[in-house]
C-alpha cells in the first residue's frame, strides 16, 4: 500500500521553514517564520516580545525548528530551515525524534533536518544565567522556590528571569485574564527578586496536540532569549518514579532541545506534587496564589472542579495544609459531584492517589468518580486497529532506521 508519506519520501518533498525579518510595532518586536508543508500549505508562527527585551533575542532560526518538530514528525517529510541553526541542536533533535518515534511509531516518524547555515550562534562562554518558564502553577512556583532558597544544593541555578507566555494556558483572545495573571505572577516573583518577562505566541494554535507538544512550545520561547541567557529551565510535572506516558515535558527528552550555547534543563523530577506543596508553604506568597486550573472560564483563577484542581485539593487535604486563597473553597463531598469529565492523564493521577490507602480523603467519592470516567473512556478499538498498532511497534523495533 502506497501512503502519502511514502510518496513524499520518494519524491524528495520536504517541509520548509522560512524565518522572516523582525518587525517592531507599538513597543513590541515580532519574530516569525513561515512554515511550508510538502503540499505547499503555509502557516505563520509568531512571537511578540516587549521591545525593551530586544537585546536578549537570538537572530538564529533555532526557536522555529524546535517549535515545528512535531509537525515535521507528523508530516514525515524532511525539513530544511532557511536560516542558521546549531549543528549541536540538529543532532539533539534527531535523538528527540527517536524518543517520540519509539513511543508512538504510528503517529510520528524520524526526519532529516538541514539548514542553510549550520553554525553555533550567540557564543558567550562566560555566561551563567538561566531563564525559567513560569505560569504561577505548582511546578513553576516550586522550581523558583527551590533555587531561590538554595534547598537544591549544588543544582542551584542563577535564575536571571522568569518567562510567562500568553497563548499557552491563557488564550490569546483573553488579554484581560493574562494581564491579571501577569500582575499576580510579577508580584509573586518580586518577593524573591526575579523579574518576569512575557512572550505572546500562536504556537498552541498551530500545534494543537498540547499534551505532547507543550514542551517544544516552552523550549522554543525560552530559546528566543539565548543572547541573554545560557540555559532555559522547564519545571518538571511528574516524578522520576511516576512518569506519565507520552507527556510532552519529561526528563528523558526535554534536554534534547538544547543547542551548544543554550541548554534546556528539566527541573525537579525527583519531587512529587505532594512534596512540592509541602515545601512551597514556606514561600507563603506563592503558596497562597498557585494557579493550577486549565478549564475555568476566568483563565487566571482556579475553578476547584477540574481534574487538576481536584488533585491539588486532595493533596492539600491529605497533607493537612491550609487551603490556599487561590481556591474558591476547601475540598468537600459536594465537589466530587460537580467535577467535570476527566481525561486519561488526570484519571491515572487520581488512581495513583487512591493507592495511598487510608491517607487519602474521600476515598469512596474518589473511587466512584474514577469508575464513572473509566466507563466513559472505555476504549472501543477494533481488532484491525490493535493489529495495526502492533505492526507499527514491530516495525519500530526491527525496521531499518532512516539514519
Amino acid at each position: 500500500m502506497i501512503t502519502q508519506s511514502t510518496v513524499l519520501y520518494k519524491c524528495g518533498m520536504r517541509t520548509n521553514i522560512y524565518p522572516l525579518e523582525p518587525k517592531t510595532k507599538d513597543g513590541q518586536i515580532e519574530l516569525s517564520a513561515e512554515i511550508e508543508t510538502p503540499t505547499g500549505i503555509r502557516s505563520r508562527l509568531w512571537y511578540m516580545v516587549p521591545e525593551e527585551l530586544g537585546e536578549n533575542l537570538t537572530g538564529s532560526a533555532e526557536p522555529y525548528i524546535i517549535a515545528a518538530i512535531f509537525a515535521a514528525m507528523s508530516t514525515k517529510a524532511n525539513v530544511h530551515v532557511h536560516g542558521t541553526v546549531s549543528p549541536f541542536l540538529i543532532r539533539n533533535l534527531m535523538e528527540y525524534q527517536a524518543y517520540w518515534y519509539a513511543n508512538s511509531p504510528a503517529k510520528y516518524n524520524r526526519v532529516e533536518i538541514t539548514a542553510d547555515t549550520e553554525a553555533e550562534t550567540d557564543v558567550f562562554p562566560d555566561m551563567d544565567r538561566s531563564i525559567c518558564a513560569f505560569s504561577g502553577g505548582l511546578d513553576s512556583c516550586f522550581t523558583i522556590y527551590r533555587h531561590a532558597s538554595g534547598i537544591c544544593g549544588r543544582l542551584k541555578r542563577n535564575i536571571g528571569a522568569a518567562l510567562f507566555v500568553h497563548g499557552f494556558d491563557i488564550p490569546l483572545e483573553d488579554e484581560s485574564a493574562f494581564q491579571r495573571a501577569y500582575r499576580t505572577n510579577q508580584d509573586t516573583l518580586k518577593s524573591v527578586g526575579i523579574p518576569l518577562y512575557t512572550v505572546k505566541s500562536n504556537h498552541r494554535l498551530l500545534f494543537t496536540d498540547w499534551n505532547e507538544t507543550h514542551a517544544a512550545g516552552i523550549a522554543s520561547c525560552l530559546t528566543l532569549f539565548k543572547r541573554g541567557f545560557s540555559e532555559g529551565m522547564i519545571p518538571g510535572t511528574y516524578c522520576y518514579n511516576d512518569l506519565a506516558p507520552l507527556w510532552g515535558s519529561n526528563p528523558t527528552s526535554d534536554h534534547l532541545m538544547s543547542s551548544r550555547n543554550f541548554s534546556i534543563f528539566h527541573d525537579g523530577a525527583i519531587w512529587n506534587r505532594g512534596s512540592k506543596l509541602y515545601h512551597l508553604r514556606e514561600w507563603q506568597t506563592a503558596y497562597e496564589r498557585i494557579r493550577v486550573c486549565y478549564s475555568n472560564i476566568q483563565k487566571d483563577q482556579n475553578c476547584g472542579r477540574c481534574g487538576k484542581c481536584l488533585i491539588t485539593l486532595l493533596l492539600i487535604n491529605m497533607l493537612q495544609l491550609p487551603n490556599p486563597c487561590s481556591f474558591p473553597e476547601p475540598l468537600s463531598k459536594e465537589i466530587f459531584e460537580e467535577v467535570e469529565e476527566l481525561d486519561e492523564v488526570h484519571i491515572e493521577a487520581l488512581e495513583t492517589l487512591l493507592k495511598m490507602g487510608s491517607r487519602i480523603p474521600y476515598r469512596d467519592e474518589l473511587s466512584n468518580l474514577i469508575e464513572e470516567n473509566r466507563r466513559r473512556l472505555k476504549p472501543k478499538k477494533s481488532i484491525q486497529h490493535e493489529l495495526k498498532q502492533t505492526g507499527e511497534r514491530i516495525k519500530a523495533l526491527f525496521g531499518k532506521p532512516p539514519y
